[in-house]
């Protein structure tokens, strides 16, 4: 007789907080899609010395991506720097 290999097993299915997760990232995603497009009109940004007319879209924009980029820094950043360790002596 010849061995068989085991038929392949069916995918886990992901945990309920994995599915909520991603289920309320993407709700969070369209509302601020929305949130974006409802703000199509022109605004006057006065930032340090400067000065320009934009829409205020691509203000959240560029304010949404500088202050994702600076908090997966961050979070990069504080998983690298070593925990001091606990002292088990008594």
């Amino acid at each position: 007789m010849s061995e068989q290999t085991p038929a392949p097993q069916p995918a886990t299915e992901q945990p309920l907080s994995e599915r909520l997760k991603l289920w309320g990232a993407i709700a969070l995603g369209l509302i601020l899609l929305v949130f974006f497009l409802q703000n199509l009109h022109e605004a006057e940004v006065r930032f340090l010395w400067f000065e320009w007319t934009t829409r205020v879209i691509w203000s959240l924009v560029v304010s949404a991506l500088f202050g994702g980029a600076t908090t997966f820094l961050v979070t990069m950043w504080l998983r690298r720097t070593p925990k001091p360790k606990a002292s088990t002596e008594a």
